[in-house]
C-alpha cells in the first residue's frame, strides 16, 4: 500500500520503483477500475508533493476521468490537487465544476476571479485568507506558484508595450505589491524568461520592450522554463 505522508514520500518512491521493476506484476489496465483510480491518485499525489507537476497532472487527470461519477468525495479529493496544477498552466476551472463541488469553489474561486481580473492584490489577499487550509493540504506552494499567471494577466490588462521599469514598479505598487524597483525589473524579466511575455529588457534604458504582436502568447504556445 502506498504511503501518502509527506515524511514517507521517499519510501513511497522506493515502493513505486519496485513495482515498476517487477515484470511479474500485471499491467495496471488489467486491474479493476477502482484499483486503477486509487493507484493513480496516490502516485499523482506523490508526484505532486515532489513537485513533479507534469506527471502529477497526468496521473490525477487519469484518476479523475476514470473515477465513478457518483463518487463525489473521491473526485473532490483528486480535484483538490488537480485544480492548482492546472491553475499553474492558466487552465481555469468552470463555474459548473465549482457548483458541483462547492467546498472547492469556496477555496479556489477567489484565485480564479483574481486571475481573470489580473487582480494581484486580490490574489495575495486570497493567499493570506486560505494559507492555513492550503498548507494543511500541501497545496500552498503550488497555488503560490500560480500567482505568476495573475501577474501575466495583470500585465495584459495594463496593455503595456514599451515602458520604463519605473512605470512597471509604480504599477506593481498600485496593485499592492511592496517592492524595490530592482525587484520589479526581476519580476518582468522572469515573466519573459518563462515565456509568459515576449520581449526583452533594455538595461541601458531601464525599459521593457514587449513584442508588438502576440506579446502575451497563449499558455499552450509559451516556451517551457
Amino acid at each position: 500500500m502506498l504511503l501518502q505522508g509527506v515524511n514517507r514520500i521517499a519510501l513511497s518512491r522506493n515502493i513505486m520503483r519496485a513495482i515498476h521493476a517487477n515484470a511479474d506484476i500485471p499491467p495496471l489496465e488489467q486491474y479493476p477500475r477502482a484499483d486503477q483510480v486509487t493507484y493513480k491518485y496516490y502516485v499523482g499525489l506523490i508526484n505532486f508533493l515532489n513537485e513533479n507537476h507534469q506527471a502529477a497532472e497526468e496521473d490525477l487527470t487519469y484518476a479523475f476521468y476514470h473515477c465513478h461519477r457518483a463518487s463525489d468525495r473521491n473526485q473532490e479529493l483528486i480535484l483538490t490537487y488537480l485544480v492548482p496544477l492546472r491553475l499553474c498552466r492558466g487552465i481555469l476551472p468552470s463555474n459548473t465544476l465549482f457548483t458541483r463541488f462547492p467546498r472547492l469553489g469556496e477555496l479556489y474561486s477567489p484565485f480564479v476571479i483574481a486571475i481573470k481580473n489580473g487582480d494581484l492584490r486580490g490574489y495575495d489577499e486570497a493567499l493570506l485568507w486560505a494559507e492555513r487550509r492550503l498548507t494543511d493540504m500541501g497545496t500552498y506552494l503550488t497555488v503560490e506558484k500560480a500567482r505568476e499567471i495573475c501577474v501575466r494577466d495583470w500585465l495584459v490588462h495594463e496593455k503595456f508595450h514599451q515602458v520604463p521599469i519605473s512605470l512597471f514598479h509604480a504599477g506593481f505598487l498600485a496593485a499592492g505589491q511592496e517592492m524595490e524597483a530592482v525587484e520589479a525589473e526581476c519580476m518582468v524579466a522572469n515573466m519573459i524568461h518563462k515565456g509568459y511575455i515576449r520581449g526583452y529588457i533594455s538595461h541601458e534604458k531601464q525599459t521593457a520592450v514587449l513584442s508588438k504582436t502576440a506579446a502575451f502568447p497563449a499558455f499552450t504556445e509559451r516556451k517551457s522554463a
